[in-house]
């Protein structure tokens, strides 16, 4: 036990006794609260000139009261504009392949000449001449902001081969050649609407043809995974809804290989669903066996990426055994598809049952006769499993005669290839539909074509790879941990003794997690913090100095290289001057950077609106072959069990040639739903057919919250997050059917046009704040898109908007250019960096800043005499197709078109006018003296319009000791701040009030800013409506000592408790319960809970805080993987034989440890041992708390122990435990200010202070006037047992049952308009079943080799 010494001791017990006798003085605290309360408002109240320009607003500007209904429609309207505008871009691309596929003839021999985008600009070795074997040399201009900042070339495409598509196959040279026409449509698109994205073509054998044309990168290290056939728009476009039925052969039969290859197919199946299909996965054997998840029994699942995850989890752990019962299966499976087609459930168009298996005894026709005859409702696609099989007779012909696919899978390498093939099966009855109606349509294509748009989703990052970056976050973390156990060994004092310096077991965990031994609580939490920032921006100072390097030396060898050549393939006629590639701008190499620190995540695309990704919906068309006549197939032809030969004969086919489509950015949907339109705290939001969100403020596809480990990547499932889910009505049930939202959702999903009142939670600030507010819903569908928009209104303020504008044609013609001019002379000002005031179509004329680019149109329209605003966005109308020919008319567009929010633009110049108050208010001559009296840094005002202006005090000679970050004023999104809605929302309780907010990690860092910010409301007859938000920046240090000089004696009376004494804790809290001073830096932005959670909860007794219960349906949780049980092993001998290795390789690890050789080489250890020993185990493990304890002493601070570990026991904490992100509900209780809340005094009994004497803990509370904060004083002589409140979210623990029936209750859903399954023409077609059919032509022997190894990696995981 911690003893004092008794002098001390002594000491301590007589100020305890003087506490006894006298309270904390709530008479001083009153005053103290008043006093610094006044004069930290007074100051305020004269820097921003608050008075001032709330009467310049009160006197040029009016308010207005809004319809919502008539706000939505404009937005709406404009949104169609927008949709069908790409919409015709992509009929003209299909119309363009159509016509070009069928004017191809097919040539068994053709050398194609194209632009691989794989093989692009690299040379051979120093000789800058010569291009590497297989490359060529192709343009790419400056990195461009409209496509991510990517250098493209916009007159020619490039073309992406998968690796397991090989480039030289008949059918695919030939698309090739035929897609070569597509240029034409793409760069007419472009010249049409430049505000169009990346335009491609995905083609049935595997490759895309994309525009502008972009240099693929690739990683050294890392195959190329992607296929554009695996993508959501070319699977949607390819074939109508589906219901799916996987049949997997788990006899024992299946052991060894072939069971891997078998759930290698079921991955690749789940992979080509989408939201709009269901499914469910039957294992089968001897007996009838439950579905691969019991949950889902007797029924089929929407192919969400929540269902599909729990699928892929479950087959790791299937094992085989028994004899197959095919008569089960297949009864079974056709009873469930049944049942789903006559109870008008699933996707109601087409069935399908998908069998795979080694071999089958029998055709059993009594079944099929039974359920799939005379009609065959449901096709079979049948999937053999293994080299050399002898039952593939009885398999091809349930495929065959029922409309499916055969197809016979050997190896890993060619699991893929195989599985798409059902895809254009699928496709006959759209292909048909398109070919026998083309008559009709006058020769326009594409009209019989369904129109598919997707989901969101990340244009670089495969939703797939969350599970695989997760776990290379993982291996970085446990290198970390190697590298200082490696230390620590190379400190050791001999073979088998303890490490000098690190023998207690917290100095050992600090070392391993931080690299230092001696931590107290605060400095682990700021390491922690200081090493994922460092993480994070080390990988991208890594990625961009290798980026600089490649591009510094790829922009060298190609300049090089085109001096030396002239003509040829290697010259694009019409293409960017080289000059293009020698530009180094800061900028360009910025956004080129940017683009490759993603690519490098994602390895397919790229991306940034979501904290480093791209966000975007795609809207895609299928492609089909419409020459009548038949076509010479080749197919490969099975004689005998080792035989097989080519086959070429002519058939009548209905083929799908592939996918065309164009990508819609997010943010250009989001650029017709303006910000300043909706006012602060309203906002706009798309749902789709499904009610999943496409966009909305609350949508977090990237994980942000106080997990820091999970930054940068992708949850699970977000491109699945529901209307329900962000959406969170008032009540504390979780999931709760509130009747108001399910309205909402069902009239959007419906595509009705309505409105609706309800009561809502939202939180602030990454889920630290709370509020509660009343909301107006107005929605109106998006047709003929899947999509519904909604705009949404706090009621109240939000129904008034304030109109003030300065008309700049009218001013210029009364000459008051220059005094307009002058509102925005100097460098403080800014407008919102993310709205759109006026811009040219063309990045290319666009300017660097938003500034920049509000001047420059601001001279054009004052200089420019019958100026148009342009306020309308001009889209292309349909395509115009001349008469007989196969040209289509481009038109002629300026060359600097441009589009300007003439409102929003005018409305600036006004609130430039209304501020210059501020501007040339009270300021610069007492700024040394503010600046050192109160720590003020800077003043500012923030509008309506997304103007900010600010001031900054600050004397020369303090320059060197403020914090670089500190010295520039960066908060100038406007509305968009979190203290501007804090003080728009704040304004309802105390108008006159200051809101005060420091950052949570405020205690970790040296200095960081009070922000303080208030109001400014015009009002009217018609109500009030918020104009601005005034505020200043205060340096917390100085703001600290103010507030504890404040917070003394009143100079003509003495008293020993002062916040600056011993016997007193002294806090500011805001209106959310967060510290915002504290005589402790480091409890500084921590929630008071977590500080003195007794006290806390004293002040919750007295109703100074409420709790509200919040809830965040797109939490992440990690899962431990076990690694120690028998359940990761399939019975086989190949995994006994791992086993086997594994433990071997452990011991052999543990003698190099014992015997000190370890540290010979730098080892990233893959570690074998078990994860925990003993009452030992690495704090880092979710869900493990049998560590030694904590002791701490009478004030809750950690007592110096040493729990001695061994030098084994010291191997095991080295090792992590592997952890899986896991989608799951949290729960949390968030703290807001009680407005009836009133000062309190009070005391906490059963507390002890020193000598363990029992004493009453008082306190007194007083609310500081004029702003949102308390000032707490507690007697800190008796401290009690220190409870702790967190506001940590929590999982939702639901029972078992409830999760299985949640995930069985599937949320109301509109069907997709399109459904082509059935087509009487499709009996007349010649077999093309796969019957005696093997691997793919595409497919080369060496790519089989290649995937062979890629694949066997992956065997014994399953990446989601």
């Amino acid at each position: 036990m911690w003893r004092v010494p008794a002098p001390v001791a002594l000491l301590a017990l007589l100020a305890l006794e003087s506490t006894r006798t006298s309270d904390v003085p709530q008479i001083m605290v009153q005053n103290w609260a008043r006093s610094f309360g006044n004069m930290i408002s007074t100051v305020c109240e004269l820097h921003t000139t608050h008075k001032n320009i709330s009467n310049a607003y009160q006197r040029g500007a009016r308010v207005v009261e809004v319809d919502g209904m008539v706000v939505l429609t404009k937005m709406a309207n404009d949104m169609i504009n927008m949709m069908n505008a790409k919409t015709d871009a992509v009929k003209r691309i299909v119309d363009t392949a159509e016509i070009a596929a069928m004017s191809h003839r097919e040539k068994a021999q053709l050398d194609v000449f194209y632009y691989n985008a794989k093989k692009l600009n690299e040379f051979d070795g120093k000789n800058l001449s010569t291009l590497r074997e297989g490359y060529n040399q192709f343009v790419l201009g400056n990195a461009s902001k409209h496509f991510n900042g990517i250098p493209v070339n916009l007159t020619h495409s490039t073309v992406h081969v998968p690796t397991n598509v090989f480039d030289k196959s008949m059918e695919v040279n030939n698309t090739i050649a035929w897609s070569e026409a597509l240029n034409m449509a793409f760069t007419s698109n472009f010249k049409l609407d430049p505000s169009l994205s990346w335009q491609y073509f995905g083609s049935s054998t595997g490759i895309m043809r994309q525009y502008p044309g972009v240099k693929w990168l690739v990683d050294p290290n890392e195959p190329d995974m992607f296929d554009c056939r695996m993508r959501e728009w070319y699977i949607r476009a390819a074939s109508s809804p589906k219901d799916v039925i996987i049949l997997l052969d788990l006899s024992g039969s299946m052991t060894g290989l072939r069971v891997e290859i078998a759930k290698h197919v079921v991955l690749n199946i789940l992979d080509t669903l989408n939201t709009n299909d269901y499914v469910n996965i039957y294992n089968f054997s001897q007996a009838a066996q439950p579905p691969l998840v019991p949950c889902f029994n007797n029924t089929l699942v929407q192919a969400n990426l929540e269902n599909i995850r729990i699928f892929k989890d479950r087959l790791e752990n299937i094992t085989t055994h028994g004899l197959a019962n095919f008569t089960l299966a297949l009864t079974e499976a056709f009873e469930v598809l049944t049942k789903a087609r006559e109870n008008n459930e699933s996707s109601q168009c087409n069935q399908v049952i998908m069998l795979v298996t080694d071999g089958a005894p029998d055709k059993f026709q009594e079944v099929f006769n039974t359920y799939n005859r005379p009609n065959i409702r449901v096709r079979v696609f049948t999937y053999l499993i293994g080299r050399d099989v002898a039952d593939r007779e009885a398999v091809e012909w349930m495929a065959c005669t029922n409309k499916g696919y055969f197809t016979h899978v050997t190896a890993m390498a060619e699991v893929r290839e195989q599985v798409q093939k059902y895809i254009p099966v699928l496709a006959r009855p759209l292909v048909l539909s398109s070919v026998v109606n083309e008559s009709q349509q006058g020769g326009h294509f594409s009209s019989q074509h369904p129109v598919i748009w997707t989901g969101v989703y990340a244009d670089i990052a495969d939703p797939k790879l969350t599970d695989w970056l997760w776990e290379i976050r993982e291996r970085e973390r446990q290198y970390r941990r190697s590298k200082n156990y490696q230390e620590l060994l190379r400190r050791s004092t001999g073979p088998g003794e303890s490490s000098a310096g690190a023998q207690c077991y917290e100095d050992m965990q600090n070392f391993l997690t931080y690299g230092v031994e001696k931590l107290n609580k605060s400095e682990r939490e700021m390491k922690e913090a200081e090493m994922y920032r460092e993480t994070k921006h080390a990988r991208r100072r890594r990625r961009a100095r290798a980026t600089r390097h490649r591009v510094r030396h790829a922009r060298h060898r190609a300049v090089h290289a085109a001096g030396l050549q002239s003509g040829g393939r290697s010259r694009l006629p019409g293409a960017h001057h080289l000059d293009a590639l020698t530009s180094s701008s800061v900028a360009d190499r910025r956004l080129y950077e940017e683009f490759l620190r993603h690519h490098h995540q994602g390895m397919t695309d790229s991306e940034t609106t979501q904290r480093g990704y791209r966000l975007v919906t795609s809207i895609a068309m299928p492609v089909f072959d419409r020459l009548k006549e038949p076509r010479n197939v080749t197919e490969k032809v099975f004689v005998n069990n080792t035989q097989w030969v080519y086959r070429t004969q002519e058939k009548k086919v209905a083929r799908l040639l592939g996918v065309a489509g164009t990508d819609v950015p997010l943010s250009d949907i989001q650029k017709h739903a303006p910000p300043y339109r909706l006012g602060v705290n309203g906002y706009s939001f798309i749902i789709d057919n499904n009610g999943y969100i496409l966009y909305h403020p609350d949508m977090r596809p990237v994980h942000r919250e106080a997990t820091k480990q999970f930054q940068e990547i992708l949850k699970p499932t977000y491109k699945t997050v529901d209307l329900a889910e962000v959406e969170i009505v008032d009540v504390d049930q979780p999931r709760f059917n509130h009747s108001k939202l399910f309205e909402l959702r069902k009239g959007m999903i419906d595509g009705s046009k309505a409105q609706h009142s309800i009561q809502v939670r939202q939180h602030l600030d990454n889920m630290k704040r709370v509020i509660k507010r009343r909301q107006k819903y107005f929605y109106t569908p998006l047709r003929p898109t899947p999509f519904s928009l909604a705009i949404v209104l706090p009621e109240g303020y939000g129904k008034k908007r304030i109109r003030g504008e300065v008309e700049l044609t009218q001013a210029a013609k009364h000459g008051e250019r220059r005094q307009i001019l002058e509102y925005f002379a100097g460098p403080n000002w800014s407008v919102h960096p993310e709205w759109v005031y006026c811009e040219y179509d063309n990045d290319a004329h666009s300017l660097d800043t938003p500034r920049s680019q509000y001047l420059h149109f601001l001279e054009k329209a004052m200089s420019t005499p019958g100026f148009e605003w342009r306020s309308q966005r001009l889209y292309p109308v349909e395509k115009l197709k001349e008469a007989g020919q196969s040209q289509y008319r481009t038109g002629q567009r300026e060359e600097k078109t441009y589009f300007c929010d003439r409102e929003l633009f005018q409305s600036v110049v006004f609130d430039a006018k209304v501020t210059m108050q501020f501007k040339f208010g009270r300021g610069q001559y007492d700024s040394a003296e503010q600046f050192r009296t109160f720590g003020a840094l800077h003043s500012f005002v923030a509008t309506r319009s997304g103007f900010t202006r600010w001031k900054t005090y600050l004397p020369d000679d303090a320059q060197m000791t403020i914090e670089p970050d500190n010295l520039r004023f960066t908060a100038v999104r406007a509305t968009d701040e979190i203290w501007y809605k804090r003080a728009v929302d704040y304004y309802r309780n105390d108008s006159n009030a200051f809101v005060y907010s420091v950052p949570f990690d405020a205690g970790l860092r040296n200095d960081s800013l009070v922000t303080v910010a208030q109001a400014v409301f015009v009002n009217s007859e018609l109500g009030s409506s918020p104009a601005a938000v005034v505020g200043m920046q205060f340096l917390h240090s100085k703001f600290r000592e103010k507030f504890l000089s404040t917070a003394s004696c009143p100079s003509l009376e003495d008293c020993e408790q002062t916040c600056a004494s011993d016997s007193l804790d002294c806090y500011l809290l805001d209106d959310s319960g967060f510290v915002l001073v504290s005589k402790r830096h480091e409890e500084t932005g921590k929630f008071f809970g977590d500080v003195d959670g007794t006290v806390m909860d004293a002040l919750l007794h007295h109703n100074v805080y409420h709790k509200v219960l919040m809830f965040d349906y797109q939490g992440v949780c990690l899962d431990v993987i076990p690694t120690g049980s028998s359940a990761w092993t399939l019975l086989t001998p190949l995994k006994y034989l791992q086993y086997l290795v594994s433990w071997v390789g452990s011991k052999l690890l543990w003698l190099l440890v014992q015997s000190s050789l370890l540290h010979l080489y730098d080892i990233n250890l893959a570690w074998a041992a078990e994860r925990s020993f003993g009452d030992y185990t690495d704090p880092e493990m979710p869900g493990v708390q049998n560590v030694p304890p904590v002791v701490t002493d009478e004030n809750g601070e950690e007592v110096d122990h040493c729990y001695r570990v061994s030098n084994e026991q010291l191997f095991k904490m080295a090792h992590i435990a592997k952890t899986k992100p896991r989608p799951c509900d949290k729960r949390v209780y968030l703290y807001t200010l009680s407005q009836d809340a009133r000062p309190v005094k009070a005391s906490m009994g059963y507390c002890h202070g020193i000598g363990n004497t029992s004493c009453s803990r008082g306190f007194v509370l007083e609310r500081v006037p004029l702003t949102n904060m308390l000032l707490l004083v507690v007697n800190a002589l008796c401290p009690c047992e220190n409870q702790r409140i967190s506001i940590e979210p929590q999982e939702v623990d639901y029972p078992p049952e409830a999760v299985c029936e949640r995930l069985l209750l599937e949320p109301y859903r509109r069907r997709p308009a399109n459904c082509t399954h059935y087509h009487v023409k499709e009996e007349s077609l010649d077999e093309m079943c796969g019957r005696s059919s093997a691997a793919p032509l595409a497919v080369s022997l060496l790519s089989s080799w290649l995937l062979a190894g890629i694949a066997l990696l992956t065997t014994s995981r399953v990446i989601v």
